[in-house]
């Protein structure tokens, strides 16, 4: 982890949008597995439901979706495990 890339990564992120980019990168890194596409499933399991938006904001920014999960795009700033979903 490095924090220059992260400052100079997330410097235009309200509090509330690096909250939740945080959220889902712990969610990553515990789960060791990808977040679930399920938007609704993503948001309760987060305990995010009320932060629709902001929660689309950030996957849209820093995680790239397919039809079964959303993986990071920005993994040189965040290094995580190399892995496919079950």
């Amino acid at each position: 982890f490095n924090i220059s890339d992260w400052r100079s990564s997330t410097s235009h992120l309200s509090l509330e949008e690096e909250a939740i980019y945080l959220r889902l990168i712990n969610y990553y890194y515990d789960k060791e597995s990808f977040i679930p596409s399920d938007l609704t499933l993503t948001l309760r399991k987060l305990s995010l439901i009320n932060q629709e938006d902001l929660v689309l904001v950030i996957l849209d920014e820093f995680f790239t979706i397919t039809t079964v999960y959303h993986t990071m795009t920005r993994s040189a700033i965040v290094p995580i495990f190399d892995t496919h979903p079950s």
